[in-house]
């Protein structure tokens, strides 16, 4: 894989996990609800356990060494930004988000230039921050996002094949389960899960100067997201609060 082509990648994950505005035309009202289900029922095994060994029980093996290796290599080094001492100690509040789910040591946290403000897991070993991140979102918010994309290593392959067949309603699925384990994180480190909604709501408003891309349809709308995730916390008997 080209250099050029790893850009075009990276430039595809922010804006599509930038802009999830409500969109009647790609993503219907119809079967909102099934997706609810669906998702929620991925959620049965930690209803009344601990979050920690759910993800436990269902966590992939870490990427090889070798394979790590070899995905670093096709980051362009000068999209990379060394951070100022400020967000040194932002990103050091993640640490505890990447602990519970046991890749502290494992994923590497990059800040990079990115005209969109977003968060964005590569390659399951390496979590990329724009910028204008850091400056939009609290630290909550910001370890909201992060749990949200640790998520998506539990679902990488699933993902990966949604993406492969353009299939928009198993990616909005995975999109949601994402949620529920930003949530399920967040309430077992004593965050206020509201910090995910507020999140991307910021995000939302921050990047619409950009646009809509073309895959919007393959992220659930927000209202969508808040339904789910106040379902969520009912269904698992946990105490939180969603707008």
């Amino acid at each position: 894989m080209s250099g050029k082509s790893i850009i075009s990648i990276i430039a595809v994950l922010f804006l599509s996990l930038s802009i999830t505005r409500e969109n009647r035309a790609a993503n219907p009202q119809q079967g909102k609800e099934d997706i609810v289900s669906a998702v929620m029922e991925r959620f049965r095994p930690a209803r009344d356990g601990n979050c920690r060994q759910f993800f436990q029980s269902i966590r992939p093996p870490r990427l090889s060494s070798a394979m790590k290796a070899l995905a670093l290599t096709y980051l362009p080094p000068d999209g990379e930004v060394m951070p100022d001492a400020r967000s040194v100690a932002v990103l050091d509040e993640l640490l505890p988000i990447l602990a519970l789910h046991e890749r502290e040591s494992f994923v590497e946290i990059k800040l990079i230039q990115a005209a969109p403000a977003a968060v964005a897991m590569y390659a399951r070993c390496v979590l990329l921050i724009s910028e204008q991140t850091i400056r939009l979102l609290s630290v909550h918010e910001l370890q909201a996002l992060t749990a949200h994309e640790l998520g998506h290593e539990y679902v990488w392959g699933a993902y990966e094949s949604a993406l492969e067949r353009r299939d928009s309603r198993s990616m909005r699925e995975l999109e949601l389960w994402c949620d529920g384990v930003a949530v399920l994180t967040l309430l077992d480190l004593g965050i206020e899960p509201r910090s995910l909604v507020s999140g991307i709501s910021k995000i939302n408003r921050y990047n619409s100067r950009f646009g809509v891309p073309q895959n919007a349809g393959d992220y659930p709308p927000d209202r969508l997201r808040s339904r789910f995730l106040r379902n969520l916390l009912v269904f698992t008997r946990k105490s939180g609060s969603i707008p």
